[in-house]
């Protein structure tokens, strides 16, 4: 894999920089009190830079470890004999190992815990995602979108990343990438309770 060029790092380090500021700001004056404006001051950006990568305070502190583009792709890009499910969890394996160790991953987490209300507008930027990976594993399949099937496997995968999401705390055993794998083994098993 090629190294992203200077233009791709600066971008992605002005998306981190909003980002780190928009949850560090959520974390200490709750979600309620935090303005674009102020993400904005404390990430050292202009207005019009903020809504060049999110369309809301919102987008950034939810914007997702996995992108619709990138579920479509990772998806694609797996053996062509290798069940949706572990394709799934071969992406959402990936991304995580990628961002398990990032600071404003981990206090998104402890966002998420210390804001439970704050889960319904995860589930609502991640929507976009769960739909690629509908559209992927379909594809793959060669099964219809709204085929119980393809639903099914896309939504419980969706469901046991979440259940993993919610079981991590930052910092701590089992990490992030462990619980992912848990998760989808109980999946896997038909949800046979541990012995």
């Amino acid at each position: 894999m090629t190294e992203p060029g200077l233009r791709a790092r600066k971008k992605e380090a002005t998306r981190q920089a909003i980002r780190a500021a928009a949850v560090a700001l959520y974390r200490s004056r709750g979600p309620h009190d935090v303005t674009v404006d102020q993400i904005c001051e404390k990430a050292g950006v202009s207005g019009r830079t903020f809504f060049n990568y999110f369309d809301s305070k919102e987008a950034a502190v939810f914007s997702i470890a996995l992108t619709a583009d990138g579920v479509r792709t990772g998806v694609a890009a797996r053996p062509a004999k290798e069940s949706p499910l572990a394709s799934l969890r071969a992406v959402f394996t990936e991304r995580f190992e990628e961002v398990s160790n990032d600071p404003t991953f981990g206090d998104r987490a402890l966002l998420l815990r210390e804001y439970p209300e704050l889960w319904g507008r995860l589930a609502h930027v991640n929507k976009v995602v769960e739909e690629a990976a509908i559209a992927a594993i379909a594809e793959r399949t060669g099964l219809a979108r709204d085929d119980l099937y393809v639903r099914i496997t896309v939504e419980a995968a969706f469901a046991a990343n979440r259940s993993a999401f919610k079981c991590w705390y930052p910092g701590s055993e089992p990490g992030l990438v462990e619980l992912l794998h848990r998760a989808m083994d109980a999946l896997a098993s038909g949800l046979e309770p541990p012995a």
